[in-house]
């Protein structure tokens, strides 16, 4: 039993200091204390957070250059095949449409000079004359119309 009394008389001893009051220099080391282990938390806690954004923020770079990479790389799919395929049939177009305004120039030529010729043998040399003039004058027509149908047959295959 005296050695219980003695221990309780020293836990008591050595606890009676911690019921004391605290001076404000202690308060104020606890609060410097507290206040540096609390900066060093929130410190940690932005250096991790900012390290977790600035991952979050690569792998999204990553995702859009893919993406991006991936649209180009579609564009150009989609886009070259169409622009080659533009020019060939416009190539084609102006290639076989030559011919056949050839052909119709040198149709209606023959055609007028073989209708004059059969009319030409009625007529008085005014009347052959007039009739002369009006058929160079049909010419010039037909030959500037034609001009004007190669020119928008160019500005079509150039502009579709």
């Amino acid at each position: 039993m005296k050695k219980i009394l003695i221990f309780s008389i020293l836990f008591s001893a050595i606890t009676l200091p911690s019921l004391g009051e605290l001076s404000d220099d202690d308060l104020n080391r606890i609060r410097l204390i507290v206040k540096e282990e609390v900066n060093a938390e929130i410190e940690s806690f932005e250096k991790d957070i900012k390290e977790y954004i600035n991952t979050k923020n690569e792998s999204v770079e990553k995702r859009l250059s893919l993406v991006t990479n991936l649209i180009v790389g579609l564009m150009a799919l989609i886009g070259i095949p169409l622009v080659v395929l533009t020019v060939m049939i416009g190539w084609r177009s102006v290639k076989d449409s030559t011919p056949e305004i050839k052909n119709i120039k040198e149709l209606t030529r023959e055609q007028m000079k073989e209708l004059v010729l059969e009319q030409m043998t009625e007529f008085t040399s005014e009347d052959k004359r007039a009739i002369e003039q009006l058929i160079r004058d049909q010419q010039e027509k037909i030959e500037s119309l034609t001009q004007e149908i190669e020119t928008l047959k160019q500005q079509e295959t150039v502009n579709p």
